[in-house]
Parts: structure tokens; C-alpha cells; sequence
């Protein structure tokens, strides 16, 4: 520092409170809002379920000592004020480390590449900061220069770190999605799980797992299942012998709620289901429950069919035609008209002037892309749309 000419305290005190502010407001953020899922998963397995790891708190504690870090770096290094965010970069680095997570990881711990990448990184920046703090101060802290010449190399450093801890991360969306939906279950915000990456197309069977199981709690399966965003290949709501170990909520979760879990000889939800539909020990409420599980099963594999026959022996209503339409689930009235030669009691005047419609547009367009893209906006939440088009 050049004592004769020195840096104006005001611009200095400016650079290191905005940066400082910038760092903990980032931290505290993308671990609470964003990785605070993902660590409470790890923290759950390779504690073996031990413990647990409170997001809230979690966030505030590595916030803390991830800035007590950039603070000691400062101390050693005495970068100059025009360079003073590289001092958050052990920081930054220690922070994508801890939130470089992926399901490899979770189910054989490693570090991977970064028992390399990380010494090697913090040996060039200790290089670098030799460099730059034997800069001649003239050169480095004029204080004949203004604020922004201060400034502006601070914040685009500082704004390439976030960039970068920001965009490596070990997994994809889908999957925190299926971490936020898997907290909010056993929290038992039900309503929230479900809505849980309802605006992406892209899902999972795990997530619609946990989504069906949401909705279920709700009373709205038969209602809104396919309404979201549903994967081809996803044609079972309980995924029976998942063998993911990581899992906080597993599938014989699901089935205890349901009134039982599964057995060693069960395979799959179908079987499970059925099985379960054979006792009579269930309450009247989840007899309800494992009907709408059994019948959205059978719509999501399009077995119409069966889901004609099982349809009436599980909903025999009054002759009152109000109360028979209002009880039945939306899916299940627009899957009557799929399969209408069996359900023709089953098929109210509104859900037919829908499927008039629905196939009026459908007709309407030749090109199959266009016709396709122009039904999801205006009918993708109906179970027509499904069958048409989720293969």
C-alpha cells in the first residue's frame, strides 16, 4: 500500500462490504433455496439415517465458515483493493466441492476428480496471489484512479465465481426435484409436494412416485394425476423393489401409508395392488385410496379394459345422475370415452362437449408436430392427451 498516496478509506470500506454482502447473500441462498435438499440427503446417508441435517441452520453454519475462510485468506495474502474478491475463491472452490453431489456419490462416497482438481487449483491461486501482492503499488492501488476502476475488476471477478459454482453441479433438475417433493412429503406439506416441477416437462418415475403419493393424501390422485407432466416409461406409481439406498422416503413408505408393506414375493405395483384389494382389513378410506392407485395404474398402461370393468364394481352410485358425475374423477370420466362401449352411464354432457372438442382440433391440424404442440397447450392436462400421446 502507498501510505503517501493511499486508497480512500470510503472505497475501500465499498468494495469489501459489497463484496462481503454479495458472498453471504449468494451462500446462504444456494444452500438454503437450491442445495438444501441435496446436502440433507447426503447428510442422511452417510450418516447411515443417523442424523439429520436442518436446512435452515446447515446454510447459516457453512455460510459462516466459508466466510471465515475468505476473511483468513485476506489476512495471509494482503491481495490489493483492485483484487480483493479473489479472496472468496477458496471459498467459492470449498463450496461447489461440498455441493458436487450426485447419486455415484451418495452411493459409494468419492471426491472424484477433485482430489486433484482442488489442490492443484489452490496451488495456482496461492501463485497468483504471490503475483499480485508484489505488484508496485502504483501500479495497483492509485488512489488517483475513481471508485470504478475499483470496482468493476471486483465485481466481474466475483460474478465469474458465482457463474461458475452456480453451473457445476453434479445433477439435473429432475432430480432436485424429486429431493424438494421427497422433503415436502415428510413434512407433510402434501399440496406442495405435488406441485413440485408441475411447470417442466421433464420428470421421472420417482417423481411421479412422489407425486401420485401427494396427491393420494390429497384425494385428488384420480383428479390430477394427469394433469402433470408424465414419463414414458414411468407405468407404475410405486416403484416396487427400488433398490436406491439413499432414498429418506422408500416405496414401503408409500406402502405401510397404504395399509401394508410388501412382501418379499411381490414385484411390482400391480401385483402389490391387487393383493392388497384382496384383504378386507382396510379402512373404508384407504380402500379408497388403493382403488384410485389400482385404476390410475391401469390408465397410465392404457388398459382400458380392465379399467372399464374394475370402474364399476369400485364406483356404484345412486340413480341420481349429479351425484354419479360429481363423484367420479375427472381421469377416469375422460377415459370413459376411451372406452365408452363399456361406460356409457359414465360419460356426462361437459366431459363430451370437451372430448367433441379436443378431437375437432385434433382433426383440424395435419402436420403431426403441430398437432401434437396445439393439443398439450390447450388439452395437455386431460387424460385424452395422454393416451394420444405418451407412448
Amino acid at each position: 500500500m502507498n501510505y503517501n498516496n493511499p486508497v480512500p478509506e470510503r472505497t475501500r470500506g465499498v468494495i469489501r462490504f459489497t463484496l462481503s454482502v454479495l458472498f453471504i447473500l449468494y451462500t446462504f441462498f444456494y444452500l438454503y433455496r437450491i442445495q438444501g435438499d441435496l446436502l440433507a440427503e447426503a447428510q442422511f446417508v452417510f450418516s447411515k439415517g443417523v442424523t439429520t441435517y436442518h436446512q435452515l441452520i446447515g446454510a447459516i453454519i457453512i455460510t459462516a465458515v466459508l466466510y471465515l475462510m475468505q476473511w483468513i485468506v485476506n489476512l495471509i495474502t494482503r491481495v490489493p483493493n483492485r483484487w480483493y474478491a479473489l479472496t472468496f475463491f477458496p471459498s467459492f472452490l470449498t463450496l461447489t466441492v461440498l455441493t458436487d453431489i450426485n447419486t455415484r456419490i451418495l452411493d459409494d462416497f468419492s471426491f472424484g476428480n477433485w482430489t486433484w482438481i482442488y489442490p492443484v487449483l489452490m496451488v495456482v491461486f496461492a501463485i497468483l496471489m504471490v503475483i499480485l501482492s508484489s505488484v508496485a503499488p502504483e501500479n495497483s492501488d492509485d488512489a488517483d484512479s475513481t471508485m470504478a476502476t475499483f470496482l468493476w475488476p471486483n465485481y466481474l471477478t466475483m460474478a465469474a465465481m458465482i457463474a461458475v459454482s452456480a453451473s457445476i453441479q453434479g445433477t439435473n433438475d429432475v432430480y432436485h426435484y424429486e429431493l424438494k417433493a421427497e422433503t415436502l412429503i415428510m413434512e407433510g406439506k402434501y399440496q406442495e409436494a405435488a406441485e413440485v416441477g408441475a411447470q417442466s416437462l421433464a420428470t421421472s418415475p420417482r417423481l411421479t412416485e412422489l407425486r401420485a403419493f401427494a396427491l393420494s393424501k390429497e384425494g385428488e390422485l384420480g383428479n390430477l394425476l394427469f394433469s402433470y407432466p408424465l414419463d414414458s416409461v414411468g407405468k407404475e406409481l410405486i416403484l416396487i423393489g427400488d433398490s436406491m439406498s439413499h432414498r429418506r422416503f422408500t416405496y414401503q413408505d408409500i406402502c405401510y401409508d397404504l395399509g401394508a408393506k410388501s412382501g418379499n414375493s411381490i414385484h411390482s405395483c400391480g401385483s402389490y395392488l391387487r393383493a392388497m384389494m384382496a384383504t378386507d382389513t382396510l379402512k373404508r378410506k384407504d380402500t379408497q385410496r388403493i382403488n384410485d392407485y389400482y385404476l390410475c395404474t391401469l390408465l397410465l398402461n392404457k388398459n382400458l379394459s380392465v379399467f372399464a370393468d374394475s370402474l364399476m364394481s369400485m364406483y356404484i352410485f345412486s340413480d341420481s345422475i349429479t351425484s354419479k358425475y360429481s363423484d367420479l374423477p375427472v381421469a377416469y370420466r375422460e377415459a370413459a370415452f376411451l372406452a365408452q362401449h363399456h361406460l356409457v352411464d359414465y360419460i356426462d354432457e361437459e366431459t363430451e362437449r370437451q372430448y367433441k372438442e379436443y378431437c375437432k382440433l385434433r382433426d383440424s391440424h395435419k402436420d403431426a408436430v403441430e398437432r401434437k404442440n396445439y393439443l398439450r397447450r390447450h388439452f395437455g392436462d386431460t387424460y385424452w392427451w395422454f393416451y394420444d400421446y405418451v407412448k
